[in-house]
């Protein structure tokens, strides 16, 4: 994940910041009471909607004089491929977050919603975050602190192994329904254990003795040790002298760079002054300066679409006259005067009028003669004869015929007097249309700027690209005046620069002439050396001899309660056999304690390289169960969580900066607030060195971000973020 832009409105201190964050080392400064810390807490607040951090509720984080205002915290950044911005709301109350990519554009409002989305489209784990990516100044070493069950599930987590926990226990759960309780006769394994156990105490009793036997005097091991602490003092300042050396001939480089830079700006400066007064000198751009190209522009763009909506009547016209040429066709005498349209439009009605009476009529004829003869008369009561329903026969006829012409001449004389209609209000409606396009057409043309002697649309449109030219070549001048200025500036900053490095430089080489000689320096490390091999392998072969111990003693425990509850063996299918294997592969013991394993070792390796940058006495060890050891010359290891508060903040630092290059691909971001509290001067400047060190292991898209208000390490950084009170 990557964060470009963080937005603080009415939070805390806070009425309206804005920040923006480019990859790489991030320092953002200020005095203390400036609200470092408040930005910090509320980047973690809206990724995890836990505001727990400002030490109180949501309504104790809005800025106490905004009134009424709204209060919200904005996140703008992207994540594989995708951008997204989460706001959270504090008044009024409400969450949103917006992902595009892929095409598409997906939006969460729900408070559930947007919190399981953060966690699994954005990839937001907030133990994670919590424990490693937003560390406090309070809590630089919270994580010397977690239980071993806390440690192994963070770490199971970085490592991608978590689920295996999962997969492990379904494997039991299946096998525990298929073969239920099983016992295995190895009774004759566990007598063997207890004998190996015996013999392998009295081996390692006689290793304890022999290394004992061994050791010199405490006396002697600190003169030996002192001579060594010479010998790494001058070793680390010739080493810092080697450093000041590149420093100073990369400085003396840049220098030299800013320089020749600064000669070819004002070269372009130069150039772009003479373009400014060969276009201020032409007599087009004196007509027209005072002109807005953009209007002018507009005006030819808008003309252009007048023509073009005209030319469209004409053509929309032109096909009505085409598709209503019969209509046209027709004797003026029959729809010139209103008289006769009025007296055929009445005669119309008429005919329809009759058309309706007489199929009506029609149609009680057709019943009379479906139903024939055997029927009396509606108007007399005589019965209908034979002879009369034939001239009804006949007399249907005929009108069945005039009926059918009628029909005809009413339906097409509707059909014209619609088509008329259509026509003329069509036909006026276009009209209506040229006119307004033409007076339209008018008016633009009378907005054209006048006075200047400028006419055409050709010379509007060279007008128009003379002012852009020149607004181009004044921004282009301002630019290159302004990276001068930049340049002129770096180049003083590094002469100042160079001239603490070279100051530096001689301070560390009064410490590598007072170098020891070389033979007494082998003679003591090979005495220290052996010593510190005899106590590990008294003190190994010690726990090794008190762990057998322990083992025989639990081995004679499982064989007793064994031999009281001896059970046959019962079949176990293949896949039952397959299901235990697969069990044991994802157990803490195989698969992900390999992987954690390998981590872990490039974790410590990278730790311990870090910890080099730092003056301090001890090197670090993980064990099996994520406990940090500290290991100091000729004494025995102490946990992490007993070393002093200086050598903690040290080991934090060194810890956090491995986490974020072996898992950094994961998290992407990391957030250190005052990592310098708790250390000396000294320490302070090698933290500087250190995070110079950092910088080049900060690489693609991730963002180490440090709060501090220590005005020296601003050099170090990418990017530099100043906040200020108020």
């Amino acid at each position: 994940m990557k964060i470009n832009k963080v937005v603080l409105k009415n939070i805390g201190p806070h009425e309206d910041l804005q920040v923006e964050l480019q990859s790489g080392m991030i320092g953002v400064l200020g005095a203390n009471g400036a609200g470092k810390s408040t930005f910090i807490n509320a980047t973690y607040a809206a990724l995890t909607n836990d505001f727990s951090r400002f030490g109180g509720t949501k309504a104790d984080v809005i800025k106490n004089d905004c009134g009424k205002a709204r209060s919200f915290i904005t996140l703008q950044g992207e994540h594989r491929g995708q951008s997204f911005e989460l706001t959270r709301h504090l008044r009024p109350n409400k969450n949103e977050l917006v992902i595009e990519g892929n095409g598409k554009t997906r939006v969460f409002t729900k408070a559930n919603e947007v919190n399981e989305a953060v966690e699994s489209e954005l990839n937001v784990n907030k133990l994670v975050i919590d424990k490693y990516v937003f560390v406090n100044q309070w809590d630089m070493f919270s994580f010397l602190s977690q239980t071993a069950s806390e440690r192994a599930k963070t770490f199971q987590y970085l490592c991608g192994t978590s689920e295996a926990s999962k997969i492990h226990k379904a494997c039991l759960d299946y096998s525990n329904r298929r073969t239920g309780e099983m016992l295995v006769d190895n009774s004759a394994d566990l007598e063997a254990s207890i004998e190996e156990c015996t013999t392998r105490m009295a081996d390692l009793k006689k290793e304890c003795l022999d290394a004992k036997s061994q050791m010199i005097g405490e006396a002697e091991i600190e003169e030996f040790r002192a001579l060594l602490a010479r010998k790494d003092v001058a070793d680390a300042a010739l080493e810092q002298v080697v450093k000041y050396d590149e420093l100073i001939e990369t400085t003396g480089n840049d220098i030299a760079r800013h320089l020749q830079q600064s000669a070819e700006f004002t070269i372009m400066a130069a150039t772009c002054e003479q373009e400014l007064q060969q276009i201020e000198d032409d007599d087009l751009y004196q007509a027209v300066k005072q002109w807005d190209s953009n209007q002018i522009r507009d005006i030819l763009s808008n003309l252009e679409d007048v023509r073009l909506d005209r030319h469209a009547a004409l053509e929309s016209l032109s096909i009505l006259d085409v598709k209503f040429q019969d209509v046209q066709l027709v004797p003026d005498s029959d729809f010139a005067s209103n008289r006769v349209q009025t007296t055929r439009r009445v005669e119309l009605e008429y005919d329809q009028q009759q058309l309706h009476i007489r199929r009506h009529e029609q149609q009680q004829l057709e019943l009379m003669l479906r139903q024939g003869h055997e029927q009396s008369c509606t108007q007399c009561g005589q019965m209908v004869t034979e002879e009369y329903l034939a001239d009804k026969r006949e007399e249907f006829k005929s009108d069945a015929l005039a009926i059918a012409t009628l029909s005809a001449s009413v339906e097409t004389r509707s059909d014209l007097y619609a088509a008329q209609s259509e026509y003329v209000a069509t036909s006026k409606r276009l009209n209506d249309l040229l006119s307004s396009y033409k007076q339209r057409e008018e008016d633009l043309l009378s907005t054209l700027p006048e006075g200047s002697g400028v006419a055409g649309e050709d010379q509007l449109e060279a007008a128009s690209d003379r002012l852009d030219l020149h607004a181009q070549v004044s921004s282009a001048l301002k630019l290159n005046q302004e990276t001068l200025g930049k340049l002129e500036t770096k180049a003083a900053r590094a002469q100042g620069g160079l001239e603490k490095l070279m100051s530096s430089r001689d301070e560390h080489q009064v410490c590598v002439d007072d170098q020891p000689e070389f033979d007494d320096v082998i003679s003591a490390s090979d005495a220290i050396d052996k010593q510190a091999l005899l106590s590990r392998t008294y003190v190994g072969s010690h726990g090794a001899w008190v762990e057998a111990k322990k083992s025989r003693s639990r081995t004679r425990k499982t064989l007793k309660k064994l031999k009281l509850r001896i059970v046959k063996d019962v079949k176990i299918n293949s896949l039952t056999k397959t299901v235990l294997a697969a069990g044991d592969l994802f157990h803490w013991n195989s698969l992900p304690k390999t992987v954690s394993q390998a981590n872990m070792e490039m974790m410590v390796d990278d730790i311990n390289e870090n910890l080099g940058l730092f003056d301090n006495p001890f090197y670090v060890e993980a064990s099996s169960d994520l406990t940090f050891l500290a290991y100091f010359p000729g004494k025995p290891p102490v946990k992490a969580s007993q070393l002093s508060g200086g050598q903690k903040v040290i080991l934090a630092i060194a810890f956090r900066a491995a986490l974020d290059r072996v898992f950094g691909h994961d998290v992407g971001m990391m957030f250190l607030d005052e990592p310098t509290a708790g250390l000396d001067a000294d320490n302070v400047t090698y933290f500087h060195d250190a995070l110079q060190q950092l910088a080049s292991k900060v690489s693609g898209d991730r963002q180490l971000v440090v709060i501090t208000h220590v005005q020296s390490l601003g050099g170090v950084f990418d990017q530099l973020v100043e906040i200020q009170k108020g």
